[in-house]
């Protein structure tokens, strides 16, 4: 096979898609775009997603919203972890870091009205 001189450049726009969809795989966490909450499902600009590309690999920098009542924590590394395995399969960049600001709280998504939601069903 014959080599071919060049490099791949991939945009932090595509970088940003990627992250955007992989995101919808974690429940309880949004795209925190000036204080409003937004589903990362939705169809937009990644708003809330900064990408920096360095010699050691990509920078993640997210904000999202939490509903409340669940483990900040948890679902923080759950992204963290999926964030950095879809960039790194998807673009054969290595992910240096994936950073989770978490700016704000869902409150309208409380374990009492998802409970009492459930026994009325």
């Amino acid at each position: 096979m014959t080599e071919v001189k060049g490099e791949h450049i991939i945009a932090d726009e595509v970088i940003a898609s990627i992250v955007m969809s992989t995101a919808t795989e974690v429940p309880g966490l949004y795209l925190s775009s000036g204080g409003i909450a937004e589903r990362f499902g939705k169809k937009q600009p990644a708003k809330g997603i900064r990408i920096e590309q360095q010699e050691e690999g990509v920078i993640v920098d997210v904000k999202v919203a939490a509903d409340y009542g669940v483990s900040i924590p948890k679902l923080c590394k759950e992204l963290q972890v999926k964030v950095a395995e879809r960039v790194t399969e998807l673009t054969g960049k290595n992910v240096a870091a994936v950073n989770v600001h978490v700016t704000s709280i869902n409150m309208q998504s409380t374990p009492t009205e998802e409970k009492e939601t459930e026994e009325t069903e």
